[in-house]
């Protein structure tokens, strides 16, 4: 019995990249599968995103922090003005 397939343009290539890879890979143990498409998804470019979406909000969390300690410190030297009012003020000058 003959299975008569069509497979348009745009998703030709696609398919046979799939059908390459299986035949390469139909041998491999589960668990190598698994080492190989994880390997693959973090070497992907939108890996290299999220990968840049931490490092980003780590800064984010060091910039708070040194904030806060600016804050502190500026309470104690008595300081009890709105840096953000003043700096609005300012710069609609």
């Amino acid at each position: 019995m003959a299975f008569i397939t069509h497979i348009a343009g745009p998703y030709l290539n696609s398919y046979a990249a799939e059908m390459a890879w299986r035949e390469i890979t139909r041998r491999m143990s589960n668990g190598m599968l698994y080492l190989a498409m994880t390997n693959a998804a973090l070497s992907h470019p939108e890996a290299d995103l999220f990968n840049e979406a931490v490092r980003i909000r780590e800064r984010l969390a060091e910039i708070r922090n040194d904030v806060s300690a600016l804050d502190r410190v500026l309470g104690t030297l008595g300081y009890t003005g709105d840096l953000d009012t003043e700096c609005h003020a300012k710069s609609a000058m």
